[in-house]
């Protein structure tokens, strides 16, 4: 479910894990981060090139994904991965 997020269910999402995370979902919104990107994308470096530069606000948000990827049957992130390392050659 979580997987076909629109950019404000994500902005929702972020929002949820704290108050202080609501100044974060423009720029989720600006690079268009819907629950899609959210899975394969987004991770403690994206976040911090994001301009997260606050550690436990991206240990939130970075832990908040696994818990939601924990959810997803682990066959999905295959091809994406295939992606990322054919990529690297």
């Amino acid at each position: 479910q979580s997987l076909s997020w629109t950019l404000d269910d994500v902005a929702r999402w972020l929002q949820s894990l704290h108050p202080r995370f609501t100044h974060y979902t423009n720029t989720f919104r600006q690079n268009r981060i819907n629950g899609y990107r959210l899975f394969t994308r987004v991770d403690d470096s994206f976040l911090f090139q994001l301009g997260i530069n606050d550690t436990q606000h991206r240990t939130l948000i970075a832990q908040s994904i696994q818990q939601l990827r924990s959810h997803v049957p682990p066959d999905f992130f295959q091809p994406y991965l295939a992606d990322s390392y054919m990529a690297l050659y």
